[in-house]
């Protein structure tokens, strides 16, 4: 969270999991994008995004890809 507070938004997670952070973070209304390799997991990401106020789904993306 402090290197969100010191860079702000747009902001990349990568290897996001089940999105933790990156919920976290689009609940303080930061813009973010995460990358995750397990598709299980951005199942994951993607149920608890659902549970979230609008206003913050609408602030994440979730991206399969490899982030190397």
């Amino acid at each position: 969270m402090e290197l969100a507070k010191r860079y702000g938004s747009p902001t990349l997670e990568l290897a996001c999991g089940t999105g933790r952070i990156s919920l976290m973070l689009a609940q303080a209304e930061y813009e973010i994008t995460g990358i995750e390799l397990s598709p299980e997991m951005l199942v994951i990401a993607r149920e608890r995004q659902q549970q979230l106020p609008e206003d913050a789904q609408a602030g994440i993306s979730f991206i399969h890809g490899y982030s190397n």
